[in-house]
Parts: structure tokens; sequence; C-alpha cells
């Protein structure tokens, strides 16, 4: 996650950027809140959660499935920007 204010910008100052921890509990929520097929979908409303509600310009989003024999994980990655 990159804030909407630079990091110079930040002042060192809890406030002025994002709850990590109630980014994690987000996260957590949506994805329990519903099945998905794909985790795809699920990278994208992780994706468009996160812009839209938290000072962020950019988000990166990467998740990994470890479900089928003989490899180590299936993965995606997403970006989005404001």
């Amino acid at each position: 996650m990159t804030p909407a204010q630079s990091f110079d910008g930040l002042g060192d100052d809890i406030s002025r950027t994002v709850d990590y921890h109630a980014v994690a509990l987000e996260i957590q929520a949506l994805a329990c809140g519903k099945p998905r097929h794909l985790i795809e979908t699920l990278a994208v409303e992780i994706a468009d959660h996160l812009l839209a509600r938290h000072p962020l310009r950019h988000v990166s989003i990467s998740i990994e499935k470890h479900i089928l024999p003989d490899t180590e994980c299936v993965a995606v990655h997403l970006e989005r920007s404001r």
C-alpha cells in the first residue's frame, strides 16, 4: 500500500497514515464474507475496498493458494492506483 500522502508528508505521525491492523481485519472479513470461485475475484475486491476506504494512492495485492499437489502454490498479483 502506498499512502496518498507522500512519505515525507507523514511527519512520523501515525494518524496521517493507514491503520494496518484495521486493514488486516477488513481484508479478513472481506475474504470470509462470501465464497468465491476465483482468487482473482478476491484480489479485485480487496484492491477496490482498500482504495475506496483508505487514503491510499496505490495498492499491490498478491494472493497465494496452496491447493495443488506437486506445486508450491498458485498465485495472482494485482496492482491498482487512484
